[in-house]
């Protein structure tokens, strides 16, 4: 196994130059055994604050729930982007993604950070590969994320497995809320300003459409921040996931329909034009599995 060790978070430009290398894709190959980690990460106060006014989010001192992943962006890229990946990071699509916070985390907290990548796993349109990303704070984790990419294969729809549980089953009680928002054209640009991420799907039609989008498309993760932001969840520990169904094209009104079932709440993105939702989301208050331990080197 590699670790790639960084003393701060690496560049983007640094993924970048990697996204960009040619390969073939080798779906059924085993992912490299590499990791990246740095330590003590800070917040800049300007840059989080601008990601609050974005996204819609109140500034109560702690971290916003899906903040650490805007931090450790560049920490999986390099992951993904190195030469011995034998899946292409431009083909990659973010499909899923479930985050866990076991503590509230302050906005002045300096984080150890550790990513690594699992798969592939078959998946029913290609193989899926997972990126996971624990955050530590004196040595206890207290915040993960694991993000689901799909790879495509180019064959029929193989059907679903019947065993599997739908975690998103089980909510047919009425709608409790309906709340509505809007994603202007140049959202995808002002998130990229906030975030680093500077996928041309998000940017301008232009450059959408060599990757088969008729329009920009906007970023999932604001998507679905600002959705999160609209259900006020306080800083306490939770779980949440997400699957991103899809695309939401700019400019767009989108809608959140929400549902509750005890200590938990879905609730689905939709766009006013849109026949199914771009986003489908489950929210679990209350503590996380255990822990993830921090590895040592």
């Amino acid at each position: 196994m590699t670790t790639f060790h960084y003393q701060q978070l690496p560049s983007m430009k640094e993924v970048y130059r990697g996204a960009l290398r040619l390969r073939r894709p080798k779906l059924t190959a085993q992912l490299p055994a590499h990791r990246s980690e740095v330590g003590g990460v800070t917040t800049p106060l300007a840059r989080l604050q601008s990601y609050r006014a974005l996204c819609g989010i109140p500034d109560d001192g702690m971290l916003p729930l899906l903040w650490p992943q805007v931090l450790a962006t560049p920490l999986g890229g390099v992951l993904l982007a190195q030469p011995d990946m034998p899946l292409p990071m431009m083909g990659l699509v973010h499909v899923e993604n479930s985050v866990s916070q076991w503590h509230p985390i302050s906005q002045s907290a300096a984080l150890d950070m550790q990513c690594y990548l699992a798969g592939p796993f078959p998946a029913r349109k290609g193989v899926h590969i997972q990126i996971t990303t624990n955050a530590f704070l004196d040595g206890e984790c207290v915040w993960q994320s694991v993000i689901t990419a799909l790879a495509r294969r180019k064959r029929p729809d193989l059907p679903d497995p019947a065993d599997i549980v739908d975690p998103f089953d089980g909510f047919e009680d009425p709608e409790r809320e309906k709340v509505r928002f809007f994603a202007h054209e140049g959202v995808g640009r002002d998130y990229a300003r906030v975030s680093g991420d500077w996928n041309p799907i998000h940017l301008h039609p232009w450059l959408a459409r060599p990757f088969g989008f008729p329009r920009a498309i906007a970023t999932g993760m604001w998507t679905l921040a600002t959705a999160c932001a609209l259900h006020q969840f306080p800083s306490e520990p939770m779980t949440l996931h997400c699957r991103f169904r899809r695309p939401v094209f700019l400019p767009a009104e989108a809608i959140v329909r929400s549902y509750q079932r005890k200590k938990a709440t879905r609730f689905d993105v939709w766009t006013t034009d849109g026949e199914k939702p771009s986003l489908r989301v489950l929210a679990m208050q209350g503590q996380p599995a255990e822990q993830p331990p921090m590895f040592r080197t």
